[in-house]
């Protein structure tokens, strides 16, 4: 064994003899210089031996940094770095860590950056992966943007079946009228699967209660500086993946894309970009986006270029902490994060850096059909935003384009749904694969909390309740109260004496014990977020058996398809979309390679979507954009088209 790793270092010294190589080591940055120990992998990129040793050592994927191709033929054991390390060479606009003062009268530094030769081999956690960042302070808001009162928005139904009480969280510093909502604010409605049930019988039966966001009318339509001051503030950071594998037409793409971003942003919105590999650097804090801080990010964007290897966890963790050290906030706020490679450290430091960000909110980005899909999914989860699989390069803009437009859409935050069942009858299950959710011991009570709502999103959550066998002989007996019931839905501000509060009345649904055979079919509207829930399902289970059981995932798939295809909403528009997204999940199930070269990153950013009823750019449209996301489409569509 040891003759062979001798035969492998001497041809690959043959090989950096015979070629000239690159000019500086793409993990270090550093000159190659002539008689410094260097290696040069089987897919011929070459590396300083330390570096490239000390950068394997901490990750648990043995790949090339720069093209992700298997790295087992190298031998790494046993290679010590080389005995004078060469300097870390920072661009001229980066100064190292803890370094401050002027360069070329460009008044002080205040970038951070975190990594090296030692970060790599100490392997530290989260903490002093923060430790090393030195952060520009986040700038103050303009007066005309800080939220001085905390909102609350409430809905309530009372319902012969359940009562539903949908609230927006205190001190959330939302005001769901002031973006944009109608006064009445959220809307709420209760529905049953059927309208009547058969006596003498105990059954289960599927409900919903549906509450749905004000839309704003004419997004898009209206003067675009109008719509502006209408909207929320919004604090962004981009986190985004320069390894070396997004190198050529991905980060001309990306950099494409940022730009866009940048150019939808008002003086009220604040930005900060956050760029890693192996390393981590936070190119500028949280900004206000004002001409010259927008001529300033464009610089910094256009000076990106792709090196190093990947290490998602830092990048997350760092952009979590821009948010979590604000001293100003805006009302909203969230972390987007984009990444092509592989990176099997995260996911042994995913609690941490998920504890250390508060619950900001963070959507992920997956490009390229090689990408950690199960890492980025599970960030998109535990953070409470989405998971969007980019398949091709001209997918990148509007992705970023669909979750913005959103963003700058959002209406209410922390949204809590409570379900009142009256005995004897008795909530079973909520069915909510990804939304902090509860049901009561006894069953009288559940509670459903929703992140946040888009203008004009509905958010329908499936419940099951046991219904007792009646004692009567028939007849009209409507659960828990005789005749249909009223609810009231509220908007109301926190913490002031003066709020104004507006009202509005919905009806309850009734339930109706009868003798004989039943001819009520299942409520239409209600039967396809039934599906929904089956599809999520399928397209969860799935993933888990793909792994090693290809053909009893694909058995899953088809069983879903065909109750679908058999329910009474089959030909519905939300039907008809999942049964194209379960054909393309099946499709992907022919042989590990398709499934791990894209079909399940796939599977993954549909079953978010549909868990979370949330748009995920696609080329085929989804009945879950609103106004303001199609809008942003449109606007990237303009901007590309001008390039």
């Amino acid at each position: 064994m040891e003759q062979q790793q001798q035969q492998q270092q001497q041809q690959q010294q043959q090989q950096q003899q015979q070629q000239p190589g690159q000019d500086e080591c793409p993990i270090c940055l550093a000159a190659m210089q002539r008689g410094a120990p260097l290696v040069t992998t089987s897919c011929g990129h070459q590396f300083h031996m330390g570096c490239l040793s000390s950068l394997l050592s901490s990750n648990a994927a043995a790949t090339c940094p720069l093209c992700r191709q298997p790295l087992s033929d190298i031998p790494l054991a046993g290679v010590a770095p080389s005995p004078s390390p060469l300097p870390l060479q920072l661009p001229n606009n980066v100064l190292p860590i803890g370094a401050r003062g002027r360069r070329g009268g460009r008044g002080p530094s205040l970038f951070g950056r975190y990594g090296g030769r030692g970060a790599a081999e100490s392997g530290g956690g989260v903490k002093s992966v923060l430790a090393a960042l030195t952060i520009e302070g986040d700038e103050e808001l303009p007066v005309a943007a800080v939220s001085t009162s905390s909102g609350t928005s409430s809905s309530s139904s009372s319902s012969s079946a359940a009562s539903c009480t949908a609230a927006a969280g205190e001190g959330d510093g939302m005001d769901v009228e002031g973006a944009g909502a109608t006064k009445a604010g959220l809307s709420s409605k209760i529905t049953l699967e059927v309208s009547e049930v058969g006596v003498n019988r105990d059954k289960e039966m599927f409900g919903m209660v549906s509450v749905t966001a004000p839309d704003q009318e004419g997004e898009g339509e209206g003067d675009e500086e109008e719509e502006i001051e209408e909207r929320k503030a919004m604090d962004l950071v981009c986190v985004i993946d320069r390894s070396g594998s997004m190198s050529g037409e991905k980060i001309q793409m990306v950099k494409d894309t940022l730009h866009f971003i940048v150019e939808q942003m008002s003086g009220r919105d604040r930005l900060s970009l956050v760029m890693f590999d192996h390393e981590v650097e936070v190119l500028n804090g949280l900004r206000v986006m004002c001409s010259a801080q927008k001529e300033r990010v464009a610089r910094l964007v256009d000076a990106l270029s792709a090196r190093g290897g990947t290490s998602i966890w830092k990048g997350l963790a760092a952009g979590l902490h821009v948010l979590q050290r604000r001293k100003h906030v805006n009302d909203v706020s969230a972390v987007l994060l984009l990444s092509d490679g592989q990176d099997g450290s995260t996911v042994g430091m995913l609690d941490e850096v998920v504890r250390s960000g508060g619950g900001s909110t963070v959507h992920t980005f997956g490009f390229g059909r090689n990408h950690d899909a199960e890492t980025l999914s599970v960030i998109g989860e535990r953070c409470g935003g989405t998971f969007t699989f980019i398949d091709e390069m001209e997918s990148v803009g509007p992705s970023f384009a669909t979750t913005v437009g959103g963003l700058m859409s959002t209406a209410a935050k922390n949204v809590e749904v409570l379900l009142r069942v009256e005995a004897p009858f008795r909530l079973v299950r909520i069915h909510q694969a990804m939304f902090v959710h509860s049901v009561a011991e006894d069953g009288a009570s559940g509670r459903v909390v929703v992140p946040d709502m888009y203008a004009g999103e509905t958010r329908d959550l499936v419940f099951t309740i046991a219904v007792p066998a009646s004692g009567g002989a028939g007849g009209d007996e409507v659960l828990g109260s005789k005749g249909p019931g009223r609810g009231t839905i509220r908007d109301e501000r926190a913490g002031d004496d003066s709020s104004e509060k507006e009202s509005c009345d919905c009806d309850a649904p009734t339930l109706v014990f009868v003798e004989g055979p039943l001819e009520a079919s299942p409520n239409v509207a209600l039967d396809q977020h039934r599906n929904r829930v089956l599809a999520v399902d399928a397209m969860e289970n799935a993933s888990q058996l793909a792994e090693s059981d290809l053909a009893r995932a694909r058995e899953v798939v088809t069983a879903a398809m065909e109750r679908i295809q058999s329910s009474v909403s089959a030909k519905e528009r939300m039907s008809l979309e999942l049964l194209s997204d379960l054909q393309k999940t099946l499709s992907q199930l022919t042989s590990q390679q398709a499934w791990r070269g894209g079909g399940h990153a796939y599977a993954k950013s549909k079953k978010a979507a549909h868990c979370q009823q949330r748009a995920c750019y696609s080329k085929e449209s989804s009945s879950y954009e609103n106004r303001a996301q199609k809008s942003m489409q449109s606007k990237w569509s303009s901007h590309a088209s001008k390039r």
